[in-house]
């Protein structure tokens, strides 16, 4: 049960606030009962009218004045205890949403791994058991290849993922032309595990050069666009545009896949969020790449947006910024 760590946290925060509300009446009921009991005692001992009257009228300022410093320290109780419960509810709602998102990446890491290995298995029992023809063993190569790949990049992304969770990630930075590893990355369109017939319309300005980390912007590059490979429909087109405009550098990737609601943009370069569940999953990924791109790109000084792209898809954008 799912929701069940929650029913237990609110019932024992309703048992707590009627705790309180009896412990409050007790005390208002136990003011009352020493006030009569005074008036009773001060009624036996003076027998004056006059002076039954006055102490009356202190008995009952002096129990009004402890209504109200029960009312008082009570609200004030009340208020630090509706803080501690909304502080701790949000505190532990994060803390089972973590431990619901790991379960998810090591899920999704499980059938990554497992995925492209069962594949690979395949492919090189059919080789070995069969003689092909010339053609069909190269598609069968090409097939290892990509799978090779993507479990490349799979194991790249945790490494990444590990050393910047432990701080020991390091950049060295050195002037990257930009435009050429762009281009060569998308001539290489087999590093990424694509979907039938997806078009990537490239517009790549010339000899565009950023001071930055040349492999993480090897993984920015390949995030950025694995993303929007994984969340497009079959025949679907992605554009990448490459740019420089008052000394920035502009990447920007549209495609034209399920597009992300406003309540989830936010969340998407969180570590581990997925968009979907591991038990309905109909994409590949971990839930790192956009939590890494995030951070490689902010450690360059730049920043990354998130847009709905018409008639539906996504644009992120990517703006370095010049030092």
């Amino acid at each position: 049960m799912k929701n069940k760590p929650f029913i237990i946290f609110y019932i024992l925060v309703a048992y707590v606030f009627i705790q309180f509300c009896w412990w409050g009446y007790h005390i208002v009921d136990l003011n009352r009962q020493v006030y009569e009991l005074s008036v009773e005692l001060e009624n036996t001992a003076q027998p004056d009218a006059v002076s039954m009257a006055k102490t009356k009228r202190q008995l009952e300022d002096k129990l009004v004045k402890r209504k109200w410093m029960v009312i008082g320290e009570g609200s004030v109780f009340a208020l630090l205890l509706v803080m501690g419960v909304y502080i701790t509810q949000r505190a532990f709602k994060k803390e089972v949403d973590l431990s619901r998102q790991q379960s998810n990446f090591l899920m999704a890491v499980t059938h990554e791994l497992k995925s492209p290995l069962a594949s690979i298995k395949l492919y090189m029992q059919t080789m070995q058991k069969h003689e092909l023809e010339v053609l069909k063993s190269e598609e069968i190569i090409e097939n290892v290849l990509n799978e090779t790949n993507r479990l490349t990049s799979l194991v790249d992304n945790i490494l990444l993922s590990s050393q910047i969770e432990s701080g020991i990630y390091l950049m060295v930075k050195e002037e990257v032309n930009m435009s050429k590893l762009t281009d060569e990355l998308l001539e290489n369109f087999a590093l990424f595990p694509h979907k039938e017939n997806i078009n990537i319309h490239k517009n790549i300005g010339p000899d565009i050069k950023l001071n930055a980390d040349i492999n993480a912007m090897n993984s920015v590059i390949i995030n950025l666009i694995d993303n929007a490979v994984k969340y497009s429909d079959d025949s679907s087109n992605i554009s990448v545009e490459l740019a420089s405009s008052n000394s920035n550098v502009i990447l920007t990737v549209k495609d034209e896949g399920q597009g992300i609601s406003d309540a989830e943009k936010a969340k998407v370069f969180n570590k581990f969020y997925r968009q979907e569940s591991e038990s309905t999953r109909k994409s590949q990924g971990t839930g790192l790449g956009l939590y890494i791109l995030k951070y490689l790109v902010e450690q360059h000084n730049g920043e990354i947006s998130l847009t709905d792209n018409e008639p539906k898809g996504s644009i992120f954008e990517i703006i370095f910024k010049s030092s």
